[in-house]
């Protein structure tokens, strides 16, 4: 992640000089959530050719992805609450 002004940043990311140890944890956390998102805007191919087309094999393709995304998620979910758990989370 690029140097951003305090202004530029979202609300609750820290700034690299204030907070080191934390920057590298949201940075993982937010690699992930991008994965996330670019995992799920890779999926419109084999829905279109499913739901268009009636592909069985994108079928089975959209539901393998549905999988690891469900896995992904719960990934992420038990992220948060062991994040919450501790007292990290404000």
């Amino acid at each position: 992640m690029p140097y951003m002004l305090a202004s530029e940043r979202p609300h609750g990311v820290p700034d690299a000089a204030t907070a080191p140890t934390h920057l590298s944890n949201w940075e993982d956390s937010m690699a992930k959530y991008d994965d996330l998102k670019t995992f799920v805007d890779g999926l419109d191919k084999d829905f279109a050719a499913f739901y268009d087309k009636n592909n069985k094999a994108a079928g089975t393709r959209v539901r393998k992805a549905m999988q690891d995304l469900k896995q992904m998620a719960q990934e992420i979910r038990s992220e948060v609450q062991d994040k919450k758990n501790t007292g990290d989370a404000k």
